[in-house]
């Protein structure tokens, strides 16, 4: 199997995951809170995010978010790469 680059798949990663955050708060700005409600209580298998849910989210907030979660993801992205790649079970043995 040919190794993963790291870089790119942290990138590829990162990119995801913001593109998930954003529309995670589309859908939030868009549908009603008991919507909202209904759906993520459904996501965290029945965990109440009744008291979490908030109504409006500052754009300051939004600009932090998207830079945190493309970090965060950035290095688990790159973790799971430099992983995959050094894995002593991952060669080829095919030779």
């Amino acid at each position: 199997m040919k190794p993963l680059h790291s870089v790119r798949f942290g990138c590829s990663v990162a990119v995801a995951s913001v593109v998930l955050y954003v529309l995670c708060v589309l859908f939030m700005a868009i549908f009603s809170r008991d919507s909202v409600i209904l759906i993520f209580n459904s996501m965290m298998h029945g965990l109440d995010v009744t008291y979490l849910i908030r109504d409006t989210v500052p754009f300051s907030q939004f600009i932090i978010g998207i830079i945190s979660t493309f970090a965060v993801s950035w290095v688990f992205g790159f973790i799971i790469a430099f992983c995959y790649n050094h894995c002593p079970f991952h060669k080829d043995s095919s030779k």
